[in-house]
C-alpha cells in the first residue's frame, strides 16, 4: 500500500505555489478584469443616470415651480388691468351719459323755446286772422 508522506517537500509545495499564482493571474486577466470593468460599466451607466434622472426631475420641478409663479404673476397682472380699464370705462361712460344727457336737455329746452316762440306769435297772428275772415264772410253774405 501506499503510504501517506506529511513531510513538506519544499519543491513541490513551490511548484504548487507557482501553479497557484500562475492560475491566479490568469483567472484575474482573463475574467475578473473584464467582469469588473463591465461592472464598473454598468454600475456607472445605470447609477450614474439614476444621479443625472435625478437632477432633471429636481431642475425640471424648479423650472415648474417658476412657470407656475410666472403664470400666476401674470394671470395677477392681468386681473389688475382689467380691473383698471374697467373702471377707467364706467367712469368714461358715466361722463358719455352725462355729457349726451345734458346735450339732449339743451336740445329739448332748445325746442321747446323755440315751439313756444312759434306758438305765440301764431298766437298773435290769431286776431287779424279772425278778423280777415270775418270781414271776407261778411264781404260774401253782402255780395251774394
Amino acid at each position: 500500500m501506499s503510504s501517506l508522506n506529511l513531510v513538506p517537500n519544499p519543491t513541490v509545495m513551490t511548484v504548487q505555489a507557482g501553479i497557484f499564482i500562475a492560475n491566479f493571474f490568469v483567472i484575474k486577466k482573463l475574467l475578473l478584469e473584464p467582469y469588473l470593468k463591465v461592472y464598473d460599466k454598468r454600475q456607472n451607466l445605470t447609477v450614474g443616470n439614476k444621479s443625472e434622472a435625478e437632477s432633471l426631475l429636481q431642475k425640471n420641478e424648479t423650472t415648474l415651480k417658476q412657470i407656475k409663479e410666472t403664470l400666476q404673476a401674470a394671470s395677477d397682472e392681468a386681473t389688475s388691468i382689467r380691473s383698471e380699464l374697467t373702471a377707467q370705462a364706467s367712469v368714461k361712460k358715466g361722463q358719455l351719459i352725462s355729457s349726451a344727457e345734458q346735450e339732449a336737455k339743451a336740445t329739448i329746452e332748445s325746442v321747446r323755446s323755440q315751439i313756444t316762440e312759434s306758438l305765440a306769435e301764431e298766437r298773435r297772428k290769431i286776431p287779424n286772422l279772425v278778423d280777415d275772415l270775418t270781414a271776407t264772410i261778411v264781404n260774401q253774405v253782402i255780395n251774394a
